[in-house]
């Protein structure tokens, strides 16, 4: 597999400084720690390619609907658009990969013990006030049309309760996949188990997630263990951008 920027082959990225140089993380050099996520996936993917290849195809061939994936060109901190605000989905890895002649897309989200963003609902609630303050702000409505596109009717309340950085992981995966036309889709959690990882925070956000997949799910799967794939998932999606034809599968790594 190629790494590089932009999903460009021509840009390739050959060490851990200059995947930072090339693509650092959001908060630059705050976030680029040993033992914290950002850096700890970067020396995963350039330190041991070979075995890092072989672990994603090995839990990703562990769904039978997954097999023989093989896996092109990854791309750090690669930007993906879901609707038409600013500030699209930015994955801290994508992957582009084949399944035969099909395309497949594979969204990263990595962990050690950070959260997955804020709460939906505090989040609504908060930029709700701003507009009725009169500050000018897009996110009470960009926070709707994803619920619309994600959640099945009758939308359960508990919606609110899950975490922001879910809805437009999956949201800029298959709005991804529909311009890149390809046919499945893979979020990988990856969580990496370092020694700043504090087990409290570890346990509150994998049941954020296992909450998230079942709400997803419409309640067909409520739990994701390590090295396994859950799906497909078919979201109602929307017109313009998010397919509801493409499915989704939902796997977690830890390494």
């Amino acid at each position: 597999m190629i790494i590089c920027r932009g999903l460009n082959p021509n840009d390739q990225i050959n060490s851990v400084a200059e995947w930072f140089e090339k693509c650092p993380p959001q908060k630059g050099e705050d976030q680029w720690k040993d033992g914290r996520s950002a850096k700890e996936l970067a020396k995963y993917w350039l330190n041991n390619q070979k075995n890092s290849i072989q672990e994603y195809t090995d839990v990703i061939n562990s769904h039978p609907e997954l097999q023989n994936i093989a896996l092109e060109l990854g791309s750090p901190e690669y930007v993906t658009d879901f609707d038409g605000y600013r500030n699209g989905r930015v994955n801290d890895f994508f992957i582009c990969g084949k399944q035969g002649s099909e395309r497949l897309l594979i969204g990263v989200e990595a962990k050690v013990d950070e959260e997955f963003g804020e709460i939906i609902g505090e989040y609504y609630l908060e930029n709700q006030l701003k507009k009725i303050n009169d500050i000018n702000t897009n996110a009470p409505a960009r926070i709707e049309n994803l619920i619309k596109a994600l959640f099945k009717k009758p939308v359960p309340k508990g919606v609110f309760d899950l975490r922001y950085q879910l809805f437009h992981a999956v949201a800029g995966l298959l709005a991804e996949a529909k311009r890149q036309n390809a046919k499945k889709t893979i979020l990988m959690i990856h969580i990496f188990r370092t020694e700043d990882l504090q087990p409290e925070k570890y346990k509150s956000n994998m049941r954020d997630l296992d909450q998230f997949v079942k709400i997803i799910s419409n309640s067909q799967w409520d739990h994701l263990s390590p090295g396994t794939i859950i799906g497909p998932v078919r979201v109602p999606g929307n017109q313009q951008y998010i397919p509801g034809e493409i499915p989704l599968y939902i796997g977690k790594i830890e390494s």
